[in-house]
């Protein structure tokens, strides 16, 4: 298991979700902190609503994860909360044609917040 940096254990767990996967969403907030990521505003504001009103902690991250900035943008958001990463759901694309796209998720490095936008809860 993949984390954002050294863990004894002790931190708090959260995962990310790439295409802004409500019922993924949902059933991950139930042992972790949910970050999702995807380029509709609205969509993340519902499925981060949904998971507040089920007692958990969703945060949205708008942007496209093929970005290199997006993706180092949320990996930010995740250190800077203090948690460590537990999973990392690739659903961004599934089920759309067109031609494969790569993006590399960095897990080192720093980059500005303001491409991520956090809601605090």
């Amino acid at each position: 298991m993949a984390t954002t940096g050294a863990d004894d254990g002790t931190r708090p767990r959260a995962a990310i979700v790439t295409g802004g996967g409500r019922a993924i969403t949902l059933r991950l907030l139930r042992d972790s902190a949910v970050v999702v990521v995807g380029r509709s505003a609205a969509d993340l504001d519902a499925v981060c609503a949904d998971g507040h009103r089920a007692g958990g902690q969703a945060l949205p991250c708008i942007g496209d994860v093929a970005d290199p900035v997006i993706a180092a943008a949320v990996i930010d958001l995740v250190r800077s909360r203090g948690w460590a990463l537990g999973h990392l759901v690739c659903n961004a694309g599934l089920g759309k044609g067109g031609p494969p796209r790569s993006s590399i998720l960095p897990f080192g490095g720093t980059s500005s917040m303001s491409t991520c936008t956090a809601a605090s809860t």
